[in-house]
């Protein structure tokens, strides 16, 4: 496999030009091992979403880089940016301007991880299995609430993604183990989440983004075109159910809310 990456590298590489860098992972075949060629694109920080595009729209097609697989993309400094994870078939299927939309979102400040499966495989979600073949997807720790809700409002404005490349499965994940509010989690069936969920995030920040909340955690699910906001409170608070509520209307979030309490020694 070190001559199969040898001369693939320069390949892809001629492909991705002065946008980046190819690397590639390489693992020979021994008893019980089966051989690997793996390419990563590595995209400069300076690279724009432009750029980024008409890299990834020109990768396919694969046989030229021989018994090599190309397997994504990322951003140098991933600490900030996005990575990109793609199956081979879907190199073959995405147009140039589902490659424009993926692009934008992995540029975004604290972008997503996104990944493109072609394959048939279900995947087992909270109330049912589905065969979506594209999952965007990100978990963050102890970050400040104000920085979550800012990222979300970045991913959800402008196209969707689903209206160029396909449905697409949401998971995106907030906690926090200092805070009285200790999370928010985010999954969607088949679309992106509305733009009105961050407007209602937003505007729950007073009561959230501190230490003194009897809210414990807010969940946003889509599943099937049905849109639930289910909070759960530590206690009993009528005040923060009547302000949550009016929230929720005046965003313009589709769907039900739904309230429960944390049973007592839970």
């Amino acid at each position: 496999m070190t001559i199969a990456s040898l001369q693939a590298v320069p390949k892809l590489q001629s492909v991705v030009g002065d946008h980046g860098t190819v690397s590639s992972y390489t693992r020979e075949s021994q008893i019980n091992v089966t051989p690997t060629c793996t390419l990563t694109i590595e995209f400069a920080e300076t690279a724009s979403a432009e750029g980024m595009a008409a890299v990834l729209s020109e990768v396919a097609p694969l046989d030229r880089y021989g018994a090599c697989q190309v397997d994504g993309a990322n951003i140098a400094n991933l600490s900030s940016r996005g990575k990109l994870f793609v199956d081979p078939d879907a190199w073959e299927t995405i147009s140039p301007e589902g490659w424009r939309a993926v692009a934008e979102k992995l540029t975004l400040p604290d972008a997503v991880w996104i990944s493109l499966h072609m394959d048939t495989a279900s995947v087992l979600t909270s109330h049912a299995v589905s065969a979506d073949p594209f999952y965007i997807g990100r978990a963050v720790s102890d970050d400040e609430y104000s920085a979550f809700v800012s990222m979300l409002g970045s991913l959800t404005e402008g196209t969707p993604l689903e209206e160029t490349i396909g449905p697409i499965r949401w998971k995106l994940d907030w906690s926090h183990r200092a805070s009285a509010f200790t999370g928010v989690r985010i999954t969607t069936d088949a679309t992106t989440p509305p733009a009105e969920l961050a407007v209602l995030l937003d505007a729950l920040t007073p009561y959230l983004d501190g230490r003194t909340t009897s809210v414990d955690s807010l969940s946003f699910d889509v599943e099937g075109g049905s849109m639930v906001t289910h909070v759960a409170l530590t206690q009993p608070d009528d005040g923060a159910i009547e302000i949550i509520k009016r929230e929720f209307e005046t965003s313009g979030l589709r769907g039900e809310i739904e309230f429960s309490t944390r049973a007592s020694g839970e």
